[in-house]
């Protein structure tokens, strides 16, 4: 009775080891008529299963509830009702889910990973930092007309 009690929990603790976990951070990017948007979803752990809020940084948007929600078997189901939006995917090796997002009418993939994506400082020529690979000099210009001095 020991050793299959013992075998058991051992069965029973391998099983969860290979369990994986959808709670975290996870982006994307959708393809809306030829645009790609962003897409960020935040699943974290909520007494009743799961609470989940989806952004769209490049549309300025952050906190979207999701409605409906659901990860059994490693499948992914969402729902948000406001925006017709639905998406369904798949975890795979707990670090991407590969699935279709619908939205009024029209569907395509929609892929995720895991965590948030780095975002690089981008350089901008027009607001140039010291020091200058070219010379600058202070410049004055005298308007003798309206007695003004135009400077930098």
């Amino acid at each position: 009775m020991k050793k299959l009690n013992l075998l058991i929990c051992f069965l029973f603790f391998i099983n969860t080891l290979g369990a994986q976990s959808i709670i975290g951070d996870w982006h994307g990017l959708i393809n809306a008529n030829g645009i790609s948007l962003k897409i960020v979803l935040h699943v974290r752990e909520a007494d009743n299963g799961y609470a989940v809020l989806m952004d769209s940084p490049d549309q300025q948007v952050s906190g979207i509830p999701v409605d409906e929600f659901t990860f059994v078997d490693n499948k992914v189901n969402l729902k948000i009702v406001a925006g017709n939006f639905s998406y369904s995917g798949e975890l795979i090796d707990d670090e991407f889910i590969l699935g279709e997002f619908n939205q009024k009418g029209m569907s395509d993939s929609l892929n995720f990973m895991r965590g948030l994506p780095k975002i690089e400082q981008i350089k901008r020529p027009q607001n140039p930092v010291p020091p200058f690979n070219y010379t600058s000099e202070e410049v004055t210009f005298l308007n003798e007309v309206d007695g003004v001095t135009l400077t930098e």
